[in-house]
């Protein structure tokens, strides 16, 4: 049983040393397997990949639970196993089973058969977590019946919030998944009704949902070639997202959150309209704000900051943002993100006409995914 196999990893946490992270994913994953739930606060190292906003599909935790099982000498569980225990689970912990398994196996393709296999049972019968959970699977495996799921996870919801974020969701699929721009502003503007009736008694949570519309909304002006159009809405989702207010229903990290990623896509936004310095304003700016309102995810937010400014030909600069980012990401169980930085500083010692630490380092990259060996 996959139970026994991660119970035996954490009993003998004195036989290897693995990454950061590693048990804190076991421990939470045997929690959502055996009571449904965490006992402890999820983090940036312990996230939930199943609820993703913009349903992607993740390599990390595979990644990241490959190597510290090939370090520790063992073998992952057998995929008949993961079968039985996924096929076999009851609808009303399948939600937590999902979760636990893309955290740690990080097995997309193994999840979305089962789903299709359960997927008449799910939307007749699956709550708004289930099918949250299922929708953001089979929309990482591009597959269109994600969509039925978050509208059956929005038909579901208990709270105008919860709803939102299941149709928020579908939206994104429809753009990310799909390539159907026009099909994503359709369901946004239906969702931008809604929330003018939410505004009525919750006028503050109205704004940031707000804020995060219009961020999706930028993203599907930009696919249809309207860049001015897209940055007009990521200026207003800035501004609803940056409006003072008490939330209740939503939690203010939250929109912190919201807000480092508009002003991240803000920057970008510049970049690519070949607005370097003012790009890397952005990011500078986004850098100090994420320390205060996001502090769990400055490490990306110091990574985009970081390519910005080697792109703008200050390497020094881009030198100390990685500089600080690299021993956080060492501790976020996230290989794709230390790749990322990690790539931002060959960058800059191939510029700085340094090519043996520029080549060394980008073995590393491949050789090194968890950052086990010192970049400098």
């Amino acid at each position: 049983m996959i139970i026994d196999r991660f119970e035996e990893i954490l009993a003998n946490t004195k036989r290897t040393t693995y990454a950061p992270g590693f048990l804190d994913r076991i421990a939470v994953a045997l929690d959502l397997l055996r009571f449904g739930s965490a006992r402890v606060r999820r983090t940036v190292m312990v996230p939930v990949y199943v609820t993703d906003l913009g349903v992607r599909r993740f390599t990390d935790p595979s990644v990241f639970f490959g190597e510290n099982m090939r370090l520790g000498g063992q073998t992952p569980p057998p995929q008949e196993e993961c079968v039985r225990l996924l096929a076999e689970a009851d609808l009303s912990r399948l939600a937590q089973y999902l979760d636990a398994f893309i955290l740690t196996v990080g097995d997309y393709d193994l999840c979305h058969e089962i789903i299709l296999a359960r997927s008449a049972e799910l939307l007749a019968e699956g709550s708004a977590e289930v099918c949250i959970n299922a929708g953001v699977i089979t929309a990482g495996c591009s597959d269109p019946i994600s969509l039925r799921l978050f509208d059956r996870a929005a038909s579901e919801s208990r709270s105008f919030p919860a709803r939102f974020m299941a149709i928020h969701r579908a939206a994104a699929a429809e753009m990310k998944r799909f390539g159907r721009p026009e099909a994503g502003l359709r369901r946004l503007d239906e969702l931008s009704t809604e929330i003018d009736e939410y505004r009525r008694s919750a006028p503050h949570e109205a704004d940031v949902l707000d804020g995060v519309v219009k961020n999706l909304a930028a993203l599907a002006l930009v696919m249809l070639g309207d860049a001015s159009a897209s940055a007009r809405e990521e200026e207003a989702a800035n501004a609803l997202l940056s409006a003072p207010g008490d939330l209740t229903a939503l939690d203010a990290s939250e929109r912190g959150r919201y807000l480092t990623q508009v002003q991240i896509n803000q920057s970008q936004l510049e970049y690519l309209g070949e607005n370097v310095d003012s790009a890397l304003r952005i990011a500078r700016d986004n850098v100090n704000l994420c320390r205060v309102e996001a502090p769990e995810y400055v490490s990306e937010s110091l990574t985009v900051a970081a390519y910005v400014a080697y792109r703008a030909g200050d390497l020094a600069e881009a030198r100390a943002y990685v500089g600080e980012a690299l021993p956080r990401l060492r501790c976020e169980a996230s290989p794709t993100r230390l790749a990322a930085a990690r790539k931002v500083l060959v960058g800059c010692y191939a510029k700085a006409g340094e090519p043996e630490r520029a080549e060394r380092l980008a073995d590393l990259v491949a050789s090194d995914p968890l950052g086990f060996v010192a970049d400098e």
